[in-house]
């Protein structure tokens, strides 16, 4: 009797632990970006929100600026498109809906975008920036990645150069690969293990 429970034990085991592994190699093969974000497909910088034109324009290019620093090569952008709408929270919404279009329109997967919720200076003139990045997957428009920062600077300071070291700080977390290095088998066996002949020794 205890022999055919501990065989019936085995056996549940058994093939809990074989759905387990089937359920995670489901999981990683269905991600493409489990290695990171490959630098060296297509990125586009979507446009970003922000209270005034001359925050978003800052940003967007200091995005592709910063995104070139990290190995992104030639950052698209989008046409400029004219949204006429009432409230600018619904503009800011309609040009990176139009934005998002074009970059699927032109097969691009990638687009990074964000939201400047401060740009600004205090009483004493120190300029203060607060940024969200995200990453947008562009066919399904799901949000990859993101992160939030803040960042002051001395008073009288460019508030740009405070935007540029932000940026560079959050693009930092950014995790990003080569696609060649990306499509490499993460399951790969050793080299020795798929060929004929002798293992090799070590000394």
């Amino acid at each position: 009797m205890n022999c055919l429970i501990r065989s019936f034990l085995q056996t549940r085991i058994q093939t809990t632990l074989a759905l387990l592994l089937a359920v995670l190699l489901s999981a990683c093969s269905n991600n493409p970006y489990r290695e990171g974000y490959p630098v060296d497909r297509q990125w586009t910088v979507l446009p970003v929100a922000a209270s005034s034109e001359e925050a978003s324009i800052q940003v967007e290019l200091l995005l592709t600026r910063t995104l070139m620093e990290h190995g992104v090569a030639n950052p698209q952008h989008p046409p400029q498109s004219w949204v006429d709408d009432q409230t600018k929270v619904l503009r800011d919404a309609h040009k990176l809906k139009n934005a998002s279009q074009w970059a699927r329109q032109h097969g691009i997967p990638l687009g990074m975008t964000g939201v400047v919720d401060n740009w600004s200076r205090d009483a004493a003139n120190r300029p203060q920036v607060t940024i969200t990045l995200k990453l947008l997957d562009i066919s399904s428009g799901n949000t990859l990645w993101t992160t939030t920062g803040s960042s002051e600077g001395q008073p009288s300071a460019p508030i740009s150069d405070v935007a540029q070291t932000l940026i560079t700080t959050l693009l930092d977390s950014l995790p990003v690969t080569q696609t060649s290095q990306s499509n490499s088998s993460w399951f790969s066996l050793p080299a020795w293990t798929t060929m004929s002949g002798e293992r090799p020794s070590f000394q």
